[in-house]
């Protein structure tokens, strides 16, 4: 396939938002798709962020649900705690404390 623009030049991909097939010199720079240059490119940043967006929404009870461990395992190592059993107690803390910081990590990305 050739590009849309430079018939005698070889295509590297097509715009997200029109579908033209494009070579590297009429790529839009700094983009995470491919857009035309000075054409598409507040469309595809557009589009590119409302995908980001839903990604984000669909793994969000994932979120919710770490967050509900962390808060069981806590209380498992307060009750392992008070039946004499320390060393598992700290075991369990860590494990929270880990995930605790993986799940803040995790929801607080940009």
């Amino acid at each position: 396939m050739t590009c849309f623009n430079h018939s005698k030049k070889d295509s590297v991909g097509s715009c997200k938002s029109c579908g033209r097939a494009l070579c590297h010199a009429c790529i839009a720079p700094g983009l995470d798709s491919i857009a035309c240059k000075n054409r598409c490119e507040n469309q595809v940043q557009a589009l590119d962020g409302f995908l980001n967006k839903a990604v984000m929404n669909k793994y969000s009870t994932t979120v919710v649900g770490q967050a509900a461990v962390t808060v069981m395992m806590a209380g498992l190592s307060v009750l392992f705690w008070n039946l004499e059993l320390p060393g598992f107690a700290v075991f369990l803390l860590v494990l929270t404390v880990i995930l605790g910081f993986n799940t803040y990590r995790y929801y607080n990305k940009k």
